[in-house]
């Protein structure tokens, strides 16, 4: 992993990280917008095709973003919920000291 792509997935682990344990036990929307990132494009079809499809293009930072989402929820550190929010899991809660205490014994 290039040191540019480690600080760059680590600073944004914390990032995203950072506002679940904030809002827990509420849902955060986490987008591009959220964090102001780059925002990819939709790419429309020629007319001359006649479809009237569109392909959105990812930026990188989009991309970034989804895969280490992705990655978080894989590894059992955030729960998805309804589309683009997500919560923190207890994991998380108990790795950054933030479990409530009537759930500590």
């Amino acid at each position: 992993m290039s040191n540019d792509h480690e600080f760059s997935f680590s600073g944004l682990v914390r990032t995203i990280l950072n506002l679940l344990i904030d809002s827990c036990p509420l849902q955060v929307e986490i987008t591009v917008e959220t964090l102001n990132l780059p925002k990819g494009d939709y790419e429309k079809s020629p007319p001359s095709s006649g479809l009237i499809l569109g392909f959105y293009n990812q930026t990188p930072e989009e991309e970034v973003l989804n895969s280490t989402l992705e990655w978080l929820i894989a590894e059992g550190y955030i729960r998805a919920g309804a589309r683009d929010h997500y919560v923190a899991t207890l994991q998380t809660l108990k790795l950054y000291g933030s479990v409530p205490s009537a759930l500590s014994s």
